[in-house]
């Protein structure tokens, strides 16, 4: 007998005053997730059990790294802080430690807030910049995917003006051959 092995993803809680932790507990609360994956919840459980008391019902259970590094205290639900911020971008980077270490097969974030990140000292744009860097990756892009589309970007987060400017014949080039390099690893085998 073949038994199915669910791939482990880490679900960061995004920013702890916005509205991941919410989010990501929802999510947990639908049976079909836990039958197509293990998650593993990146956060604090201080922020998942005020979040869980804004719902109608408790959430299934979850497996949690707590990093006890978002004391509800100091990251009031819909106000920017640099606490907050900090802690987001902690999330980000443990899940991706852990990616990169194999112990999990892919991360899954909940919406930052670029703003508190910034307040925090990180300048990063976005998710991407931020995993590039922590990867140190030299060539990203922000990939979607749908039931019967494929959306690559050439640029993201980004000023209209700017966006405009990074429409160039290379950076297209590069998404393209990053996108080829994602479908030919991703194709079944």
């Amino acid at each position: 007998m073949i038994t199915e092995v669910r791939p482990r993803l880490a679900i960061t809680l995004g920013d702890p005053a916005g509205i991941g932790p919410e989010v990501v507990l929802k999510a947990l609360s639908h049976p079909a997730v836990a039958e197509i994956c293990q998650p593993l919840i990146i956060g604090d459980q201080r922020i998942l059990s005020r979040a869980a008391a804004w719902l109608d019902h408790a959430p299934r259970a979850y497996e949690l790294i707590d990093l006890h590094n978002a004391d509800p205290a100091t990251c009031p639900v819909g106000q920017l802080s640099a606490a907050a911020g900090r802690a987001a971008v902690a999330y980000v980077f443990h899940a991706c430690d852990l990616a990169l270490a194999g112990a999990v097969e892919a991360i899954v974030t909940a919406p930052l807030n670029k703003a508190a990140m910034h307040l925090a000292g990180f300048d990063y744009a976005g998710h991407t910049e931020l995993l590039q860097a922590r990867t140190k990756a030299t060539r990203v892009s922000m990939l979607l995917i749908g039931a019967s589309l494929r959306v690559v970007h050439v640029s993201t987060h980004l000023a209209l003006e700017e966006a405009i400017r990074r429409v160039t014949k290379e950076r297209v080039g590069t998404v393209i051959d990053l996108e080829k390099a994602f479908s030919s690893a991703s194709s079944p085998r």
